[in-house]
């Protein structure tokens, strides 16, 4: 299994949507932080689906040499569905505090292409938090933040998985 860490980037929290969640016979509190940033290109070759040989797809022809965006009409990348539902920590420092938020789920990548070889980067993180959390999220809709998307350990499943993906690869 490929996991994903973003490191550090300054972002902006453009939507909250606390939600109830089901935990068996349960209701949890649950919130969906949509996040968005412009990041380097380079991103793009790390999150993107790879061929056929599972390369990383060159997305260089997006921009001409003057590194505009050429109008070919693509707006929102497609990233690889494999990392998304992984369990990550999302971490973000803002309002003169930091929160790591552990067990979150990654969903809706999409990107695109700007002006000098970057892209616009959105996603949500389902997040887990208890109640004083979530005014706490709310009040991020009007500040800057610095988030960091950081993978959990590995679950016994994963470690499995990887396993007989090596079996399999050995035995072709």
């Amino acid at each position: 299994m490929k996991h994903l860490t973003l490191e550090a980037h300054s972002a902006t929290v453009t939507n909250i949507n606390p939600r109830p969640e089901l935990h068996g016979d349960e209701t949890k509190v649950a919130v969906d932080v949509d996040v968005a940033y412009t990041a380097d290109a380079g991103l793009l070759k790390t999150l993107s689906r790879g061929g056929a040989s599972g390369e990383a797809f060159d997305w260089s022809f997006l921009w001409d040499d003057g590194d505009v965006v050429r109008d070919l009409g693509l707006r929102d990348l497609p990233f690889d569905r494999k990392y998304e539902d992984q369990s990550v920590t999302f971490e973000i420092t803002a309002l003169e505090a930091r929160r790591d938020f552990h067990g979150c789920v990654l969903r809706k990548f999409k990107a695109s292409p700007e002006r000098g070889g970057m892209v616009d980067v959105k996603f949500q993180v389902q997040v887990p938090p208890d109640a004083a959390d979530v005014a706490w999220l709310t009040d991020l809709l009007t500040h800057k933040a610095d988030v960091s998307v950081l993978v959990d350990p590995p679950a016994q499943g994963d470690f499995i998985e990887d396993q007989e993906r090596e079996t399999e690869g050995e035995a072709a």
